[in-house]
């Protein structure tokens, strides 16, 4: 306070003060952006590629019990235990599509399940023991179910990597931005925006904090108290939040833009009243 006071004499203004401040929040936000426009995606994009080189030499070790299965094309498997290439209590949903919000058109239950693994044509076969198949043809009629001791091979696809589509955290920034340019789909391209949105409202958020942060910081001072601590939690809890809000409302490109941007504009403009107030204190 007592330096605040005497630079006030001197005829510095808190702005100036604050400037290396802001010029860091700057220089972090740059790399903030570098990081979530390149580095990160490039990590997991080559993360996917060590995943599937693994997977290609060790196909079985998908599937991994107590886990819920999700990379198998259209299938949904539950696995309680393993012993080689032995499945115990198998859970086994099959999809109308290969999107994760598809339909599940049958069930299987098997106690038991012998694994085969076909490397020339890329399949598990399962043979099931004791197995229990519920088949929905249409959601207005009674299911059908089927029961049997054991059962014929039942071939399903390994996850193709060629096939997947890359998702919108797994692209750079000039590939998402041509990405958008190119994309028709509506859904596909709101996706994509709402990444776009989502990765430079959160690189400057280094620089929208320093503006809140400086008067904030002078006031929790002056009172010494713990309220400097509480303030940048709620600040950060709003802040976040209103980020992870946005994001549901991606079909809705005007308004999720807005949302994504409103937290750095309300914190810039609340910097900028709080340091005005704090500058003729």
């Amino acid at each position: 306070q007592n330096e605040l006071v005497g630079f006030r004499t001197s005829g510095t203004s808190l702005t100036r003060l604050a400037m290396p401040v802001f010029v860091l929040g700057l220089l972090f936000s740059i790399i903030c952006w570098f990081l979530a426009g390149d580095l990160s995606p490039m990590a997991k994009r080559n993360t996917r590629a060590l995943l599937d080189q693994a997977f290609e030499q060790d196909p079985v070790s998908l599937l991994e019990p107590n886990a819920v299965q999700t990379k198998l094309p259209g299938q949904r498997a539950f696995i309680t235990s393993k012993d080689g290439e032995t499945l115990k209590g198998l859970h086994l949903y099959q999809l109308s599509a290969e999107e994760r919000d598809a339909d599940p058109e049958l069930y299987v239950y098997a106690r038991s399940v012998d694994l085969e693994v076909d490397y020339q044509d890329k399949l598990f076969m399962l043979s099931f023991e004791d197995a229990f198949i519920e088949r929905l043809e249409n959601q207005n009629d009674a299911p059908e179910i089927i029961t049997a001791s054991t059962a014929e091979p039942w071939p399903i696809p390994f996850p193709s990597s060629t096939k997947r589509t890359l998702k919108p955290s797994y692209r750079g920034t000039a590939n998402l931005i041509d990405t958008i340019n190119k994309e028709n789909d509506p859904k596909i391209r709101n996706g994509l925006l709402t990444e776009f949105q989502k990765r430079n409202s959160l690189s400057l958020a280094c620089l929208a904090f320093a503006f809140i942060g400086v008067p904030l910081g002078i006031n929790a001072r002056r009172r010494e108290t713990t309220s400097g601590l509480v303030l940048s939690l709620l600040v950060a809890a709003a802040y976040f939040g209103s980020l992870l809000l946005a994001e549901n409302f991606e079909d809705n490109p005007l308004l999720c833009s807005l949302m994504m941007w409103l937290p750095n504009i309300l914190a810039v403009l609340l910097g900028i009243i709080l340091i005005r107030r704090a500058s003729h204190r």
